[in-house]
């Protein structure tokens, strides 16, 4: 647990740069309680506050860190339920390291049942997206081979331009072997996963 609580808040401060803070009329009229309360329950890393200080210092604004801190307090007791755990796993939303104590092994433990349910389905998923890429492949380079052959029984064509025909109808009957045996191989992957998320529906009840 220790070894994922550090990369979720690794990731988390990765993420910090493309977020956005605060423009000059919220800094001038800003409740920094609310605001604490709403980076709270968003989840929102500690440093976001800074955040905050850099956007509202350009117009001479500075934080009530006293109100933020109780605010952001208060958001987190809402955040860090195991409900909200449970459906920001299953959203394969990151979690930012800041439930603390009591709430953090709850939270952390549902948040993991999410999670995992989530990357059993985004696995089914994406192995489906895989094939079908293939299949769309095959079904065009198997239309350019008719189009060859079509063109090389009307016989209207070079010496030169038939062994070129020739030559590339090879090329991609092994390109259409070698995307067929992949995509066979796909399907039993495919077959894999959807068991284990079968087997998931079949053990687990969602009870957040």
């Amino acid at each position: 647990m220790d070894n994922l609580k550090i990369i979720f808040t690794t990731l988390s401060i990765l993420c910090l740069c493309s977020c956005a803070s605060l423009n000059k009329d919220e800094c001038l009229t800003i409740d920094w309680a609310s605001i604490g309360y709403e980076d709270g329950a968003n989840g929102s890393h500690p440093q976001r506050i800074g955040k905050h200080r850099k956007a509202c210092a350009k117009h001479g604004v500075s934080p009530d860190l006293q109100a933020y801190n109780q605010g952001r307090e208060d958001g987190l007791k809402q955040y860090c339920q195991p409900a909200n755990g449970y459906n920001k796993g299953l959203r394969g939303s990151a979690y930012n390291g800041v439930c603390i104590g009591y709430l953090e092994a709850e939270f952390l433990e549902a948040y993991q049942e999410g999670r995992h349910l989530y990357l059993l389905r985004n696995e089914v998923n994406k192995t489906q997206s895989q094939i079908v890429s293939r299949e769309n492949r095959i079904h065009k380079l198997e239309y350019r081979v008719e189009e060859i052959e079509s063109v090389l029984v009307n016989g209207d064509n070079t010496p030169e331009e038939r062994q070129h025909l020739v030559d590339e109808t090879k090329e991609l009957s092994e390109e259409i072997g070698s995307l067929t045996s992949f995509v066979k191989n796909l399907h039993i992957s495919l077959g894999k996963a959807q068991n284990e998320l079968d087997r998931y529906y079949e053990t687990h009840i969602n009870i957040y």
